[in-house]
């Protein structure tokens, strides 16, 4: 059975409910890469609202930062606060 002649069946699920339009029809989806480029946008906001980020841009930095021994980056010192958030 060569799965080319299938198409493939890809359910998009809201937690365990599934919606009436979110079975969709791709005959051109039949690799895990393939998937992966064509819902990006979708699992990407699905990511960001079920993990919200712990510290955010922007967000107050805790001065205690300034008595490290060398500036960390910008993302370095975002990483750092979200596992101080984390830790707290």
């Amino acid at each position: 059975m060569k799965s080319a002649k299938y198409a493939a069946y890809v359910a998009i699920t809201a937690g365990n409910e599934l919606k009436g339009g979110d079975l969709m029809k791709h005959a051109n989806i039949n690799d895990i890469p393939t998937y992966l480029r064509a819902c990006a946008p979708e699992l990407g906001e699905r990511i960001i609202q079920m993990y919200p980020a712990l510290h955010k841009p922007g967000d107050p930095v805790s001065p205690r930062m300034k008595t490290l021994l060398r500036k960390p980056y910008p993302v370095q010192e975002l990483a750092a606060m979200g596992v101080i958030r984390r830790w707290e």
